[in-house]
């Protein structure tokens, strides 16, 4: 068996994704999936070139291929690891149909028989905190059990202050304050809460949100500092009882294991469609 070609395609939702077919000359082809289409459909043709004619069964073999072959175009991180992920993905999805067997297997069996999966609410147009609580509600409805609440920029327009210098106002943090607790209340006490601060702030203020949540037992606190701050990242984990979850911006095992070793992090959340893919995922877990 061999490869025979890599086609992709744009699907564009709430958010934009490449779906990434890799095909086989014995008619099976494997899919897999990739975030933010920014220079990946240029990258796939320079991988399809590196791996046409090879066997698609050697997956850890060719996705080292990839990484080595792709190292020297001035970075092995950004849109290289996001066409990089999707193809090990589908690398992995055409295993699994060629052998007949589930992932879990092929990965080495498994721990537990359930996983559980997170649903995020997203912002909903009204901002008040009673808008995001029925965004809970319904989360809970569809049988999720842990649901994230997204807590960045929720606040009305006319509490910004200051939009350019990651600082927070008084009112954004009160507001972000009520969001959480509004959420929180709303769930059962079987289901658990994530809350998300996409990297957008400096420390202290970062560190006055997570304060104001030490009163509720959420799951996690996610990226509150910019991804290139381990420092900050650090500080905030170090001064709050809240769990602080990071790493969905940081690329492969090996970029993960600084915040590892420097425990700067109480959670490690890798993206695996950006992350490098399923085995460098398994490498960090």
């Amino acid at each position: 068996m061999k490869i025979t070609s890599i086609k992709s395609v744009m699907i564009q939702g709430s958010w934009t994704w490449t779906l990434i077919k890799v095909e086989t000359d014995e008619g099976i082809c494997g899919i897999g999936e990739s975030q933010l289409p920014l220079g990946v459909p240029d990258i796939l043709q320079r991988i399809e070139r590196m791996i046409v004619g090879e066997d698609p069964r050697n997956v850890i073999q060719l996705a080292q291929k990839i990484y080595r072959g792709l190292s020297g175009a001035g970075s092995t991180g950004g849109s290289i690891l996001l066409a990089m992920s999707g193809v090990e993905l589908a690398l992995w999805d055409l295993q699994g149909k060629i052998t007949g067997l589930p992932l879990w297997q092929l990965l080495g069996g498994k721990y537990r028989d359930r996983v559980r999966i997170y649903a995020d609410t997203g912002r909903p147009g009204d901002r008040s905190p009673e808008a995001y609580a029925d965004g809970v509600r319904e989360r809970v409805e569809a049988g999720y059990t842990v649901v994230k609440v997204d807590i960045d920029h929720c606040a009305p327009a006319e509490y910004i202050k200051d939009g350019h210098n990651r600082a927070l106002s008084r009112q954004e943090v009160d507001h972000m304050s009520a969001v959480s607790h509004a959420a929180f209340d709303a769930l059962p006490d079987d289901v658990d809460l994530c809350l998300d601060l996409h990297w957008c702030y400096q420390t202290s203020d970062a560190l006055r949100v997570a304060r104001r949540l030490e009163d509720i037992d959420i799951l996690w606190l996610e990226d509150p500092t910019p991804p290139e701050n381990l420092d900050a990242l650090k500080y905030v984990t170090d001064h709050t009882s809240v769990p602080i979850a990071c790493g969905e911006n940081h690329w492969m095992a090996h970029g993960l294991r600084p915040m590892i070793e420097q425990r700067a992090a109480d959670i490690i959340t890798p993206d695996i469609p950006r992350f490098g893919g399923i085995q460098e995922g398994k490498k960090v877990a």
